[in-house]
């Protein structure tokens, strides 16, 4: 059955045969989230992904918090380009066989610039990912969406948003969205347009192309497509004159 998968972490999807070989490259010890011993070989630390038993307990005493543990793991052994590109290959070829036919992965850079690791080593990777799975995995498309940590929103992380050109200057399709419930009256996501005016020197020519690429990565019937599109171009060419000086 042809699947979407919009939103999976794709830190989360690190696998312990990828964290194992990935600590063995940096020659880095993983604790046993169980015994807070070092783990000493893959089949241990295998056995400590099996958190099914969990869920009776749940909340972050029970499951969870176990679960979080493995998760934020996994992040200090993802150190260079080579392994946000291998994370990123390793789930497109399991979403692929699934039958995904659209996935839009999302990943927490703020997990990982305060690691030390450069926005730019994440993009490279993932951007090495993403071109290779297109050509390789045929008939998918892919997206992907940052998501900045919303705890760390008034910290000095918060730059994070002046980072954001430098995925769009990739060339990689991205667009700006939100999951605002109605009640917030889309203020979070004119904030994050804001943010890209004032921190990213986003212009309006920039703003119509990102609303091109959410056109372009959506995944509504072709008839829809079709009509946004056309709306957007008799708009660009009623304001185009206006746009270009802004």
């Amino acid at each position: 059955m042809p699947k979407v998968e919009m939103h999976v972490y794709i830190e989360g999807t690190t696998t312990p045969e990828l964290r194992w070989k990935l600590a063995q490259k940096h020659g880095q010890p993983i604790v046993n989230i169980n015994t807070r011993e070092t783990c000493n070989t893959l089949s241990e630390l295998r056995s400590t992904y099996q958190l099914l038993n969990d869920l009776e307990a749940g909340g972050v005493d029970g499951g969870m918090g176990r679960s979080f543990e493995l998760y934020y793991g996994g992040f200090s052994v993802l150190q260079d380009e080579y392994d946000f590109y291998h994370l990123a290959m390793n789930y497109f070829h399991k979403a692929a066989s699934m039958n995904v036919r659209y996935c839009e992965p999302l990943f927490d850079p703020q997990g990982h610039t305060r690691r030390g690791v450069t926005f730019e080593t994440m993009i490279k990777g993932f951007q090495r990912a993403q071109a290779e799975a297109a050509q390789t995995l045929r008939e998918r498309d892919l997206g992907m969406t940052i998501c900045p940590w919303g705890h760390l929103c008034y910290s000095g992380e918060a730059e994070i948003v002046s980072r954001v050109p430098a995925l769009y200057d990739t060339g990689i399709k991205m667009a700006i969205g939100s999951d605002d419930p109605s009640s917030m009256e889309d203020i979070w996501l004119n904030n994050s347009l804001y943010l890209l005016r004032t921190l990213g020197d986003f212009t309006d020519s920039d703003f119509l192309q990102l609303q091109k690429n959410a056109i372009d990565i959506c995944w509504a019937p072709a008839a829809i497509l079709e009509e946004l599109r056309d709306f957007g171009t008799k708009w660009e060419a009623h304001h185009g004159s206006e746009t270009a000086q802004c």
